[in-house]
């Protein structure tokens, strides 16, 4: 085997090419996978941070929850914030599981998992307090039942007519007052204490009891009539009730106040601190798993834009030993059969001394060449004696051909002769033709450039129009959604109006309550003003603070008369103001009922000029093409007159060319006789 032979060459070459081809194709599909595999990290890494953080709003939700639950002050409010608590803990663990699902690092998997039993242990406690605050608001409803019938107790006591008549009057009616002081201060201190948990109230809860007990022991020395030793006994009852309620509170605070601060707080703060870290490196490991994406998609490019120079360097090499060794040995080879060709049989055939497939097709060359010298030498010799056989021949021929020859010629010519004279007439009346076609398409063209622009002028018209319609069908539209947000203010309006009446009866309760204290003040001025009247000389001080305190009670009786006229004032204005809101809510959602149907109109207004914008468009460029049609046709008439004319022309020289060569045949014909 030669290993100089072009096709070893070649085909060294092309095998290199072939091998640097493939070595690109699998470095790409490498590429791509090792790209593929990060971009899908960086995928499941995004995922996972998102799942952390909506997990991370979860559970601050749950933490939100908790606090609503502790300030709730119905157990329906309780319910509806458990609900919210549920949904966010759900929502904690649900995305949890997810990024638990997608990672793959075990301390970053250990850590989660850790999240996850804080979460449900958070969850716990949360629902611990739903509970406890359940507990809370069912203690404060007994509270306050017990506490409506002490107040009960208390005005039946003083309006029993025993008492009234008793001659211990004055000291029964103080002993009731001191032990009413004595319970409001005791309910004022437990709802305190519930919402602060200052230690000074729970003192305060613990020493009134005692003080309570003794009052009402008081008060059963002082009495003699049977019905309202059963009235104290009565309150007896009630406050025993209330120490138990008013206890049970006391606790419940504690219980939940502990629950929610050393057990609730604690794990979730610990689980929002790991979540918050937990967040943090998922998007670390993110940015990490793009720039790693980043980086083998460089790593990639760089190794193909090696491999490719390598491929055009492979090329290049393939192309100079194409030149060199095959293209420029075959030109000259080529060059040299050219002479050949040309009869030059002695001319040097190159590369015939080469090893290769050009080596071989020269020494052919020069087979062929000493072949065809040989040959041509006997051609010339036998071409010798054929010449002189042809030209006798040939004599005898002449003669008989121009015979023919005149014959035929005079014919030809004769017949077109004829037809010229036809083909003058045809072009003269073809010309004729030409121009009166041409003065027409002139004045079509110039009717058609004119109904183009009336048709252009239209369809800019419509287009404004178009432009227009839709310009208002947005006015409308903006109009009617400022109309339905003017209907939906209105509501709110409606709403907030009705809380403010809502709060007017809530102060009018309230008004109500000081009226009640203002006419136990009252009552109790009285009986102070008794007493000092009793009391002589001694009580006289305590007689003007007496008169003083009624005075008091007198203006508050006022004052709280005032308040009651202009909160009833408020609540007729509260009335007035919701029917008139009602209408100018009606009124507007006509208004939005109306500019709906206006919008619609312009909507539909606005396809029609649409349609009419666009077949006035169509019949502008149908215009169009009928003024380039009829420009072409202009153009043609023009030329079909100009090649009229040369047709005129070249029957013209050509009746004179026919009788030109009538005469040159003659002559002709007289040389080839006489030869």
């Amino acid at each position: 085997m030669k290993l100089n032979r072009i096709a070893y060459k070649l085909g060294f070459a092309g095998l290199a090419g072939l091998v640097l081809s493939l070595a690109m194709s699998a470095n790409q599909m490498t590429s791509e996978i090792a790209i593929n595999r990060s971009n899908d990290r960086a995928e499941v890494q995004q995922t996972i941070s998102g799942n952390l953080l909506e997990a991370d709003i979860a559970l601050r939700r749950m933490q939100l929850s908790i606090s609503i639950i502790r300030l709730a002050k119905t157990p329906a409010d309780v319910q509806t914030e458990a609900k919210s608590l549920q949904q966010a803990e759900e929502g904690t663990i649900k995305h949890l599981d997810a990024a638990i699902g997608q990672i793959e690092q075990a301390d970053s998997l250990a850590q989660l998992r850790s999240i996850k039993v804080l979460a449900t242990e958070f969850g716990e406690h949360a629902k611990a307090v739903v509970q406890e605050q359940l507990r809370t608001l069912e203690i404060l409803d007994s509270r306050r039942t017990i506490t409506e019938e002490w107040r009960r107790a208390i005005s039946s006591g003083l309006e029993q007519p025993a008492m009234l008549a008793s001659a211990n009057h004055a000291e029964i009616v103080k002993v009731l007052h001191h032990a009413d002081a004595l319970f409001n201060m005791l309910d004022a201190a437990t709802w305190r204490f519930g919402a602060t948990s200052e230690t000074e109230q729970k003192l305060i809860i613990e020493r009134l009891p005692n003080d309570l007990n003794a009052a009402l022991t008081k008060l059963r020395e002082l009495l003699d009539d049977p019905e309202f030793i059963a009235d104290v006994d009565f309150m007896n009852a009630i406050l025993t009730g209330y120490y138990d309620v008013s206890s049970d509170a006391v606790a419940n605070d504690l219980r939940k106040r502990a629950l929610i601060e050393l057990n609730a707080t604690p794990t979730g703060d610990q689980a929002i601190q790991k979540m918050r870290a937990a967040v943090s490196e998922a998007a670390k490991l993110s940015d990490q798993a793009k720039t790693a994406a980043k980086s083998d998609l460089s790593s990639a490019n760089r190794v193909n834009f090696g491999i490719g120079l390598a491929v055009m360097a492979s090329l290049l090499v393939s192309m100079v030993f194409g030149f060199i060794s095959v293209s420029r040995p075959l030109m000259r080879l080529n060059g040299a059969l050219g002479k050949m060709a040309g009869g030059e049989l002695d001319v040097h055939i190159p590369g015939a001394t080469r090893g290769d497939e050009i080596g071989d097709i020269a020494k052919t060359v020069v087979v062929i060449r000493q072949n065809a010298a040989k040959r041509a030498q006997e051609e010339a010799e036998a071409l010798a004696e054929q010449d002189h056989r042809a030209r006798e021949q040939r004599k005898q021929d002449m003669h008989r051909l121009a015979s023919e020859f005149e014959n035929a010629v005079c014919q030809i010519v004769n017949r077109v002769s004829t037809a010229s004279a036809e083909l003058e007439g045809a072009a003269r009346r073809l010309t004729s033709t030409a121009e009166q076609t041409e003065r027409l398409t002139a004045f079509v063209a110039e009717a058609s450039e004119q109904a183009t622009a009336n048709v252009q002028s239209v369809a800019t018209a419509s287009e404004q129009m178009a432009s227009s319609i839709t310009e208002i069908g947005r006015q409308v539209q903006d109009s009617t959604q400022i109309a339905g947000a003017a209907v939906q203010q209105a509501h709110l309006t409606n709403d907030q109006i009705t809380q403010l009446a809502q709060a007017a009866s809530r102060i009018g309760d309230v008004v109500e309550l000081i009226n009640t204290i203002a006419g136990q003040t009252n009552l109790l001025a009285l009986n102070a003003t008794i007493e000092a009247a009793r009391a002589g000389e001694a009580g006289r001080g305590f007689a003007v603070v007496a008169s003083e305190v009624k005075a008091l009670a007198e203006q508050t009786a006022r004052a709280t008369g005032e308040i009651s006229q202009q909160i009833s004032g408020i609540q007729s204005a509260t009335d007035h103001s919701v029917a008139a809101i009602h209408e100018i809510g009606a009124t507007i959602a006509k208004m939005s009922e109306i500019a709906s149907t206006i919008a619609s109109a312009v909507d539909q207004q606005g396809i029609a000029t649409q349609d009419i914008s666009s077949n006035v468009q169509q019949a502008a460029q149908g215009t169009t093409q009928v003024s380039a049609k009829i420009s072409d046709v202009q153009r043609g008439a023009s030329e079909t007159g100009s090649a009229s004319t040369q047709v005129l022309n070249a029957a013209r020289i050509l009746s004179a060319d026919s009788d030109a060569l009538q005469r040159q045949v003659a002559a002709f014909l007289e040389t080839v006789r006489a030869a």
